[in-house]
């Protein structure tokens, strides 16, 4: 389908007319169509098209999920985030970019991916789709190759961490908290399979996690315990694995 057909639009009263691109740069272009509105006006609607981009959930072996902290000069300030990078200088598939931007960014490499799905990065002014991979059995194994604007930290953290910062705000980029909580349950996994099976873990999701299935080499009655206060990641004591109510 061509960027100009808008069939769901026009069968709502759009009618498309023309296009013009009065900015491009290499990373983005600013569209501006000139578009006969619902209420029968001819307007301008202007918004962004931008390549599309990936986002990477990289989990280690031991639980660690490996977020960056980023300087943002946009926002003249460090941001939360995951790694993640866009098809404006890449030609490939998803997940060779992938593949490129964990090792660019943090240094890392994975043999075990896997797609999550993708979203829309914005829907008012801004056209891009973004996908997401997670990445298991993380190693950061070589040096970073980072384009000179990127100054990053890199910081292995918890799973139950790096969930409570998705959810309670501490990343402000909406898109590694999407990515993030879409890989909730995989991170779960991985989490309690190199947790001791005999202790619990006390955490902040909405919901209770359902038992890991008989595949996953675990306990059948390992069960973590979920309380509504704030995140504590410590174990607690021995007393095994407690039936949930």
């Amino acid at each position: 389908m061509l960027s100009t057909d808008k069939p769901n639009g026009r069968a709502l009263g759009w009618e498309y007319l023309e296009t013009r691109y009065p900015y491009t740069f290499r990373m983005f272009r600013v569209r501006e169509d000139i578009v006969r509105w619902p209420d029968g006006q001819v307007r301008p609607f202007v918004y962004v098209e931008a390549a599309g981009a990936v986002w990477v959930v990289p989990v280690t072996a031991d639980g660690q999920v490996i977020l960056i902290r980023q300087f943002r000069y946009l926002i003249d300030d460090w941001s939360w985030e995951l790694p993640a990078g866009g098809f404006h200088d890449f030609q490939g598939s998803p997940l060779d970019l992938a593949r490129r931007e964990l090792a660019e960014e943090v240094g890392g490499e994975s043999d075990d991916w896997e797609y999550r799905g993708f979203f829309r990065t914005g829907v008012s002014l801004f056209d891009q789709v973004g996908h997401i991979f997670l990445a298991r059995n993380v190693r950061l194994c070589r040096e970073p190759d980072r384009e000179p604007g990127e100054i990053i930290e890199v910081h292995p953290v918890p799973v139950p961490r790096a969930l409570e910062m998705a959810r309670g705000g501490e990343i402000l980029d909406v898109h590694s908290a999407l990515a993030l909580l879409r890989c909730e349950g995989d991170l779960w996994e991985v989490y309690a399979r190199c947790a001791p099976l005999t202790k619990r873990v006390r955490t902040t999701p909405l919901q209770v996690r359902d038992r890991l299935d008989a595949n996953s080499g675990l306990s059948a009655d390992w069960t973590f315990v979920l309380t509504g206060t704030a995140a504590d990641t410590s174990l607690l004591d021995d007393a095994g694995p407690q039936e949930r109510k």
